[in-house]
């Protein structure tokens, strides 16, 4: 079983990425780290359903489109590296 408090996700630039778990799951989940890592897509509305979350960085991808505002009810989040990505919003 792993301590969805203390996990970080981290992936190697250039290195294909396996497919992330349900991350709304992830309640206790503190710290996101995903960044230098060609990830693309859009940032999906799930992320708000993260109340333990801290700090997430995604920075140097490929993620577009607008942050959700579910993000926005994520009362810990304050910690967040969007730089390098076409996000708006």
């Amino acid at each position: 079983m792993v301590d969805a408090a203390s996990c970080v996700v981290v992936a190697q630039p250039q290195k294909r990425m396996q497919p992330l778990p349900d991350l709304g799951s992830l309640s206790a989940l503190s710290d996101l780290k995903i960044s230098d890592t060609f990830l693309s897509g859009i940032l999906p509305p799930e992320l708000g359903s993260l109340s333990g979350l801290a700090a997430m960085d995604l920075h140097n991808n490929r993620l577009h489109g607008s942050i959700p505002p579910e993000l926005g009810s994520v009362a810990k989040l304050s910690v967040l590296s969007l730089a390098n990505n076409k996000i708006s919003g």
